[in-house]
């Protein structure tokens, strides 16, 4: 696995490596513990052998955000316009990853002449962003890049949460769960033509609400869109599943437990770099 750390190291170091989140509000709210969020588990499962990187943004689609893909100052994938204003280039996304996770399609996949119509980006677009994502990603450096599907919808449980919080005339009409399978499906294929790793969440949702929960998918869900904690374990459970495990990296400095007063700093250090990623 290629190193995306410094090139200058502490004596007996090995680089951390560097795992990046890209995603909506389902990878944003990934950090917040009150809910078991997935970002934080993964946070934890790589404790002090890679650092985890959240780039979730609430609201955003993939159209948008493909403008936090700057690389240099009039050079980003979303335009091909020329910026002058220095102001405009806003480092979002590190230059180097070693792995990276994209979550997008809950927004991708609102309805057209729904009330959140302005997010929704048609199907073929939003493959392609996908693609771009990958390729973009792989010129940074990343070794594995796993594409997440939307997770479903839960209608009736949307529409509930809306109606408590903005009353009658909020009631949600924006999504529904069988026009976002037609993103997962669509996630799927961008995957698999750009040779990326691919975790059906759409799918895994379904299947354990009907093994667990009598085919009730809001029992994943917070609000018929976001996770609940129930649904960050599932997204976390695939996810570890999938990427290179902790043991398969060394850790950045050795533990407490190999130094002693038998053995020099030096001696302990020069083992320690000697490790390697598989």
């Amino acid at each position: 696995m290629a190193g995306g750390g410094p090139s200058s190291l502490a004596p007996g170091a090995n680089p951390r490596r560097t795992l990046l989140l890209f995603g909506d509000s389902i990878t944003e709210h990934g950090w917040r513990v009150d809910i078991r969020g997935w970002a934080a588990q993964l946070a934890e499962h790589y404790r002090r052998r890679a650092d985890v990187i959240n780039r979730g943004m609430s609201g955003y689609n993939t159209r948008w955000a493909k403008a936090c893909l700057v690389r240099d100052k009039g050079d980003d994938i979303s335009t091909n316009d020329e910026r002058d204003d220095e102001d405009d280039v806003r480092v979002v996304i590190p230059a180097t990853v070693d792995w990276a996770v994209i979550f997008f399609g809950a927004n991708d996949a609102a309805l057209p002449g729904g009330s959140s119509e302005r997010q929704a980006v048609p199907l073929q677009e939003y493959t392609e962003n996908i693609k771009d994502f990958v390729r973009e990603f792989r010129r940074r450096g990343a070794t594995q890049v796993v594409v997440l599907s939307p997770p479903p919808i839960d209608h009736a449980q949307r529409q509930a949460c809306a109606q408590e919080k903005y009353g009658e005339a909020g009631a949600a009409d924006d999504r529904t769960d069988e026009h976002t399978q037609k993103y997962a499906a669509a996630a799927e294929v961008a995957a698999k033509e750009e040779s990326a790793t691919f975790v059906n969440i759409f799918e895994k949702f379904h299947q354990i609400a009907d093994e667990l929960y009598g085919g009730n998918v809001g029992a994943l869900l917070s609000d018929g869109l976001h996770l609940n904690a129930s649904g960050n374990d599932v997204v976390a459970s695939e996810l570890r599943r999938v990427l290179d495990q902790p043991e398969q990296c060394p850790l950045d400095f050795p533990l407490h437990n190999k130094f002693s007063s038998e053995r020099t700093l030096d001696a302990v250090l020069d083992e320690h770099t000697d490790a390697t990623c598989n």
